[in-house]
């Protein structure tokens, strides 16, 4: 065990990297000193490492369930300390062997931390990486005291087909020329590059319908039929515009929905929205 103080943000915080011995009577020593280092810091406190040891049958895979009383002298090290796991990425099993002939997987690699250590790095997680060389996986846990802000998601928007210069920035994306000498393979990814930028660029110029628009031409239509200098082919006009938007609009919230579309020609975009949000919680 290696127990290490430092300061984070400023804050005094310790870190204890940890193996748990495979020995269950030398393991229980190790869970005993955790105890006490618990109890004693009102410090950030972390620990990380190979633990051997699992919380319950729901982290093993394989072999033989083991009684609820085994697990018991390391879940109090959770209760007495008040260690919280972090939210993990990846594969969690993080062990495999072969006991009896069978092969069993389990989650004896983790990283906790106090109540504390959450609040100093409140969006921090671990990442179960592969099993590379050994029968363990790697785990890295990642300390952010903030959300970090990545590039989004290319998303294709079917709203774009058949509006003036898509099919133009497309062509302009794809007969661009490669970066560098990066052989067939690597051209076409290149040429996907080129196109998404190209998409990008046209966007920002030829905005897709949406509330602020529909309201625009809403309150176009209130202003054209109050007139009575207008014609009709100007209130038609109008008129399509507006159930253009309609449709628009319609459209992108059912291909972002992932949903089939209940009725045709029903206008159900605050369902389509509802459904939407729903997915993201």
């Amino acid at each position: 065990m290696i127990d290490v103080e430092a300061i984070a943000l400023g804050k005094k915080v310790y870190m204890t990297f940890v193996y748990g011995d495979p020995v269950h009577k030398l393991r229980d020593q190790v869970w005993e000193r955790l105890t006490r280092f618990g109890i004693a810091r009102l410090e950030p406190w972390f620990i990380i490492g190979d633990l051997n040891e699992i919380t319950g049958n729901h982290e093993k895979e394989g072999g033989a369930l083991r009684s609820a009383g085994s697990f018991l002298s390391f879940n109090n090290i959770n209760r007495n300390t008040g260690l919280l796991e972090f939210p993990a990425r990846g594969n969690q099993m993080s062990w495999q062997g072969r006991r009896n002939k069978v092969m069993v997987r389990c989650t004896l690699d983790r990283a906790l931390a106090n109540e504390d250590w959450h609040a100093l790095f409140p969006c921090s997680y671990t990442e179960y990486l592969g099993m590379e060389g050994s029968d363990h996986r790697l785990v890295v846990a990642f300390l952010e005291n903030k959300n970090i802000r990545r590039r989004g998601q290319f998303r294709f928007d079917k709203r774009w087909i058949g509006q003036d210069e898509f099919l133009d920035s497309i062509e302009k994306g794809w007969s661009g020329s490669a970066m560098g000498n990066v052989g067939e393979s690597g051209e076409i990814v290149s040429k996907i590059i080129n196109c998404r930028h190209e998409i990008a660029t046209w966007r920002k110029n030829n905005p897709p319908y949406g509330k602020e628009k529909i309201g625009e031409l809403q309150k176009a239509l209130e202003e054209v039929q109050s007139d009575n200098n207008r014609t009709q082919e100007d209130i038609l006009e109008v008129s399509r515009k507006l159930q253009e938007a309609y449709k628009d609009e319609e459209d992108f919230w059912q291909q972002k929905s992932r949903t089939m579309w209940n009725t045709a020609g029903d206008l159900n975009i605050k369902f389509y929205h509802a459904l939407t949000k729903q997915r993201c919680v």
